[in-house]
């Protein structure tokens, strides 16, 4: 669907890639997209309060940490169980 938000234009270094960059219209949605969302997370943080926000992010991490774990890349904390 064509929306005028992308451009395409072919690389003339290599026609098999394909050069995308926003439109004036596509950088303007993309501003007020992150007006939008910088206002819903700060509602988000507010309601949640620092030490319950805190506590989520450590705990996000810790899941990241456990998922790297899981295609090998952790220090075997993931596979031995402990619990850091």
């Amino acid at each position: 669907m064509e929306r005028g938000l992308v451009a395409r234009a072919a690389n003339p270094d290599d026609r098999r890639v394909v050069l995308q960059r926003p439109t004036r219209r596509g950088t303007a949605l993309l501003s007020r997209l992150d007006k939008e969302l910088t206002v819903v997370h700060t509602a988000i943080a507010e309601g949640l309060g620092a030490r319950r926000l805190k506590s989520m992010i450590e705990g996000a991490e810790r899941l990241a940490e456990v998922a790297r774990g899981m295609n090998g890349s952790d220090d075997g904390a993931a596979a031995s169980g402990r619990d850091g």
